[in-house]
């Protein structure tokens, strides 16, 4: 059993090895669109139309940002949580899955039912960010097993399956950067005062920074783009 993922880790970079170029190539564009996609997801929480601003030197640098994720969080389930799949082990009989399967549903449940509920309290309703919070935990789970299935596959996947799971780990990015879009708006710690060259904004948050726009978050809800050349200073609130 040790065997099988040597043997696949060597036909893995022999593949490589011998098809370096389309690989590469490969590679930095699933980069570049996991960017596209994860920063869609996260200026859709303020304003879709503010996707169009992004350059495509930004989204260069973002791939690199989302290439460190994304190795941190292979490397994380790998590591770590490939020992939960215990619980579904093809060997294990279906009752047991069945039963395994609903307790984890349950726990779920209710730790979304809890949030709701705190949410309700605070008079603060945040039903669609609780939304994306569940599907990410669902497409979470659904890349765990494929990972585990990977681990234990004797064979290269087929094709139609490698685009399932680009498509999955897609999703999956787009409802991550969307839910750092919420953290970054509800967050009170990333409030700040902005300098602009003709006025100044309190309890404002940045949202984006490029080399041609900036783009904030104002205390009365609005989207404000305006050019990088008008932003003269950006202080937190902790160094005031």
């Amino acid at each position: 059993m040790n065997d099988v993922p040597t043997s696949r880790i060597k036909k893995a970079v022999d593949f490589t090895t011998s098809n370096f170029a389309l690989v590469s190539a490969s590679a930095f564009i699933l980069a570049i669109i996991s960017s596209a996609m994860f920063t869609t997801g996260y200026l859709g929480v303020f304003n879709r139309g503010l996707i169009w601003i992004v350059e495509y030197t930004d989204l260069v640098k973002i791939s690199l940002v989302i290439t460190l994720f994304l190795t941190g969080f292979f490397w994380f389930i790998d590591s770590y949580l490939s020992g939960v799949l215990f619980l579904f082990d093809e060997n294990a009989t279906r009752k047991s899955k069945i039963i395994n399967s609903a307790v984890l549903l349950t726990l779920v449940s209710i730790s979304f039912v809890i949030l709701l509920y705190v949410d309700y309290l605070s008079g603060k309703p945040r039903i669609v960010e609780r939304i994306a919070q569940a599907l990410a935990v669902f497409l979470f789970v659904a890349l765990l097993f494929r990972i585990k299935q990977l681990q234990t596959s004797k064979t290269f996947p087929p094709f139609e399956k490698i685009f399932s799971d680009i498509g999955i780990l897609l999703v999956f990015l787009t409802t991550c950067g969307a839910l750092f879009g919420f953290y970054t708006k509800n967050t009170p710690s990333l409030k700040e005062t902005i300098y602009l060259d003709d006025r100044i904004l309190y309890d404002g948050v940045l949202v984006l920074f490029t080399s041609s726009y900036a783009v904030f978050y104002t205390s009365d809800n609005a989207v404000l783009v305006v050019p990088a050349s008008r932003v003269r200073e950006i202080r937190s609130k902790s160094s005031l």
